[in-house]
């Protein structure tokens, strides 16, 4: 659901906002087709005590949609997209049993993906088309150790490293490039008492860069890798023999190329660049009950702020603003009954806090709550359910370069179903 706003952007003042309703001179559609599988091989090796899995993957996505991309009734822009998306992906893991006193797991993981794009832009002075596809392989090796020393400390080590590989190719340019990166990890914890431990760790965070395929400008085309240091602290508690679960966590990240997604400002591309520098900092709590064998309390908060430290463009300077698209708080709290017959009922609420939608932080959504519920019966090859998603009817539309409105999703009931086999 999107619509164009007239009015201020803070104070949502447009006729459309409220109004849902979006004149067009283009019937638009959707269909996609998507299928999916996956395969799972485990070995438990009880001579070794190591356990060996493999995963394998795959996915294809085929889409054609057609958008009226002016909101009005006159031809200023109209798309038709036809895209095709082939994922493969490998993994192997070899690791400790759980009879282990020290733990470890080693691995390799592996992928390909082939990205394809036919679409065409009709306006009042005509129809052009275009065409672009995106191959990438991308590798990675990794590797993690937690050992004891004594009854009450020890040492955790990790260490991995990525590669990535893009090719860029439509009518008028060929762009090849390739990002990787050393990722290590260090952490030490302490078990107080045996039901209270503190912990510390020390991690190198990384995303590989790549390229931008619905942009209209050329100096958008790519985006570097980012990378971060992350600093975290906490502490994991148990009480009353496991039925009360308490955990606290307080970290730091210092953020060098923040990958940053934005919508140009004349809504004709959307893309992913990159700030300077940044840093976020944030704190995550969670706490589980379980008065008995069926019931089951649940409630976790989460903040976090991530803040642009240097980040400017020919149209401004971001520096000390809020990265777009990161809602200043969360929680989630609920409750589950699951008895021994199979019968199963749940009732969770999710909320969000103000989060900006631009790099200016001139629009913001404001915090909303949603109410979901779940009940229905588990067996042990067959579960159903009835269930109903925000049913409150709560809106929490989002606002984007001042007139561009994203509508939140209505009230959902409905009925699922799940085998195994």
């Amino acid at each position: 659901h999107i619509g164009l706003s007239k009015g201020g952007a803070k104070a949502f003042k447009s006729p459309y906002y409220n109004s849902e309703k979006v004149e067009s001179g283009l019937e638009g559609y959707n269909d996609s087709e998507v299928e999916t599988g996956s395969l799972s091989v485990e070995y438990a090796d009880i001579f070794t005590n190591t356990d060996f899995t493999a995963v394998s993957s795959f996915t294809e996505n085929d889409t054609d949609w057609k958008i009226d991309q002016d909101f009005s009734q006159a031809v200023k822009k109209h798309i038709h997209n036809r895209s095709s998306h082939k994922k493969q992906s490998q993994e192997i893991r070899l690791s400790s049993s759980s009879k282990s006193k020290i733990k470890w797991v080693a691995g390799v993981y592996g992928d390909t993906d082939d990205y394809e794009n036919d679409y065409s832009t009709t306006t009042g002075k005509g129809r052009i088309d275009s065409e672009n596809e995106l191959e990438s392989w991308s590798y990675s090796f990794f590797s993690d150790v937690n050992i004891p020393v004594g009854s009450r400390l020890g040492f955790s080590l990790g260490l991995r490293y990525d590669y990535q590989e893009m090719k860029y190719e439509d009518q008028t340019r060929s762009d090849v490039d390739n990002w990787n990166e050393i990722s290590p990890k260090v952490g030490i914890d302490y078990k107080l008492k045996e039901n209270i431990m503190f912990y510390g760790k020390i991690s190198k965070g990384y995303a590989s860069g790549g390229f931008n395929q619905y942009t209209d400008s050329g100096n958008r085309i790519s985006y570097d890798e980012e990378k971060l240091i992350s600093y975290e602290v906490g502490a994991k508690q148990t009480f009353f023999k496991n039925r009360l679960i308490c955990n606290l966590a307080f970290f730091y990240m210092d953020i060098e190329d923040l990958q940053v997604a934005e919508v140009a400002d004349d809504l004709k591309s959307r893309y992913t660049t990159n700030a300077g520098e940044a840093s976020g900092k944030g704190v995550e709590i969670e706490i589980t009950a379980k008065p008995t064998e069926t019931l089951t309390f649940f409630a976790g908060f989460g903040s976090t702020d991530i803040e642009f430290d240097e980040y400017k463009d020919l149209k401004g300077d971001y520096s000390g603003n809020t990265k777009p698209y990161a809602p200043e708080y969360s929680f989630n709290t609920g409750v589950r009954y699951r008895s021994v017959n199979g019968f199963y009922a749940g009732l969770n609420l999710v909320g969000y806090g103000e989060m900006y939608t631009d790099r200016e932080n001139k629009n913001k959504r404001d915090e909303y709550v949603l109410v979901n519920f779940k009940t229905g019966f588990e067996f042990e090859n067959f579960d159903v359910y009835f269930y109903g998603s925000n049913i409150f009817d709560e809106e929490y539309n989002s606002v984007y370069n001042d007139y561009f409105v994203s509508y939140s999703d209505p009230s959902e009931f409905g009925i699922s179903a799940i085998f195994r086999f």
